[in-house]
């Protein structure tokens, strides 16, 4: 059978399955619910484009011409394949077994993520949970992640927000610092203090006071880029460092200095409209949309 250019509309293909089931023009309308002129008109278009002919008209209706019946039997075997792939893919999105991506800061996955996933993982053993560490925006709607636990305000269009709380953000030192220089009472006490400060996250995400404390330190500010170091380097008394108020966490063994916090901030769940619906990232929505808003203390 000889084409003489590719189909301009996949879609005339079932005008051809709907003609050749019910034999005439006016019937393959009425199972199309579509005008019989529109079924005509298609039909000589994918004739036009395929320079051949597909039916032959007589008195009690329409019958495929020889090379019709070679495009019916292709077109047969196109539509089960896509019935096929359709069952497939509904198949694996329903399946509650794959992975699901998601994205937060280094400490809400340490302090309030990962303590509260382990009974997602027990009810749940089929999904495996990829955890990306990031302090800057996610494009859901490019699949970087399915999931973002974020402080930044959700704007992106498609986005499907869930307002988990909001989070204070404190200073915080070891009780051995505490001992050896005294606990400030107030920010403006803290001139002779020594700091701690984690370099990966943007500035703008703790607000002007503490970006303002560490400037006018007058001490060497301890500087580390990632939130275990930074945990850690606070927790030996290297200098006072600022942390989310997050509760039944490591930081609860630290001394908390008492004064308002340094910010506030928000703290949204985020997924897309275009995959949210898949039931793997459904499950884990709705676990943590469950477990993780009493975990925060404002």
């Amino acid at each position: 059978m000889e084409q003489t250019q590719p189909i301009g509309n996949w879609d005339d293909l079932r005008y051809v399955l709907a003609v050749a089931e019910t034999g005439s023009f006016i019937m393959a309308s009425e199972k199309l619910k579509i005008d019989k002129t529109t079924v005509g008109r298609r039909i000589r278009r994918l004739e036009q484009s395929l320079g051949l002919k597909i039916f032959d008209r007589y008195a009690h209706g329409m019958m495929l011409t020889p090379s019709g019946k070679e495009l019916h039997k292709k077109i047969l075997d196109i539509h089960e394949k896509m019935q096929s792939i359709g069952q497939d893919l509904f198949s694996a999105d329903s399946k509650l077994s794959g992975n699901v991506t998601i994205a937060t800061t280094g400490a809400i996955a340490t302090h309030w993520l990962i303590p509260n996933l382990f009974s997602f993982q027990e009810q749940y053993p089929q999904i495996t949970i990829d955890l990306l560490v990031k302090y800057s925006s996610v494009n859901l709607r490019a699949r970087e992640a399915d999931i973002t636990i974020s402080m930044i305000d959700p704007t992106d269009e498609g986005t499907v927000s869930f307002k988990l709380g909001a989070l204070s953000f404190s200073l915080y030192a070891s009780h051995s610092y505490v001992e050896r220089h005294g606990m400030p009472s107030s920010p403006a006490d803290m001139g002779n203090h020594s700091f701690v400060e984690l370099t990966s996250i943007p500035k703008t995400w703790i607000n002007r006071p503490w970006n303002k404390i560490l400037k006018d330190a007058t001490k060497p500010v301890f500087s580390v880029n990632t939130s275990s170091a930074y945990l850690e380097a606070v927790k030996r008394g290297m200098g006072i460092g600022i942390f989310g108020d997050f509760k039944d966490s490591e930081i609860r063994h630290l001394a908390k200095l008492n004064f308002a916090p340094v910010a506030v901030r928000d703290v949204w769940l985020l997924s897309h409209e275009e995959t949210n619906k898949t039931a793997r990232i459904r499950a884990l929505l709705d676990h943590l949309k469950d477990c993780l808003p009493p975990l925060l203390k404002t």
